[in-house]
C-alpha cells in the first residue's frame, strides 16, 4: 500500500485501485475520469464514503477505485477480449495466445442470467508468466486478498463460471 493512494480494504476492496496505481507507475497517464487525488491527510484507509470524499478527490463513480466502472471506462479505450473461464480452463492456450503481456490487466466478470458477460468484481495486474498443468500462462497479482503471481488457470479453476475480460493497456 503506497501512502499516496488510498487503502480501501475497509470500503470492499482495494483491486480496481491496486491495478490503478501500477498501470500509473507503467506510464499510463490520468486521464477523463480515471484519476485519484490526495486533497489532505485526513483519511489515507477511509472506512466509510464520507471520508474517502473528505481526503481524495475521485470522479463519481470512479474507474480507479471500482471494478464495475475499471471495466466500463477502460472498454471503452484499449483492445478487449472476453472469455468465459470454464472455456480457458478446457483450452487454457484461448488466454495463453492473445496479445497480452506483463503489464496489461484481466478481470473477472459475473455471468448474467442470459449467460452474458456481466459487471465485473475483480482487477488483477499481469506480472509475469508460468506454468501450470504443463500449460503456459499469466501470473496475476491482486489486492482485496493480497494475492503475489497467482496462476490465471488456477484463477479460472476457482471461478469457473464467470468471465475473464483481458484489456491490453500496454
Amino acid at each position: 500500500y503506497m501512502y499516496a493512494y488510498p487503502n480501501l480494504t475497509a470500503l470492499g476492496g482495494d483491486c480496481a485501485n491496486f491495478v490503478s496505481q501500477c498501470m500509473l507507475a507503467s506510464g499510463i497517464h490520468y486521464q477523463n475520469d480515471w484519476y485519484v487525488y490526495r486533497k489532505n491527510e485526513n483519511y489515507a484507509k477511509p472506512t466509510n464514503v464520507s471520508q474517502l470524499n473528505n481526503t481524495w478527490e475521485l470522479a463519481d463513480p470512479s474507474p480507479w477505485i471500482s471494478a464495475k466502472q475499471f471495466k466500463k471506462y477502460w472498454e471503452q479505450h484499449v483492445t478487449t477480449y472476453t472469455y468465459k473461464a470454464s472455456d480457458i480452463i478446457a483450452n487454457p492456450s484461448l488466454a495463453w495466445n492473445l496479445n497480452i503481456k506483463t503489464g496489461d490487466v484481466i478481470q473477472l466478470a459475473s455471468k448474467t442470467i442470459f449467460g452474458n458477460v456481466g459487471d465485473a468484481w475483480h482487477t488483477m495486474y499481469i506480472t509475469g508468466y508460468t506454468t501450470t498443468s504443463g500449460n503456459s500462462t499469466y501470473s496475476l497479482t491482486y489486492h482485496s486478498n493480497e494475492t503475489l503471481n497467482k496462476s490465471l488457470i488456477d484463477i479460472c479453476n476457482s471461478n469457473s463460471d464467470s468471465y475473464l475480460v483481458f484489456f491490453k493497456v500496454i
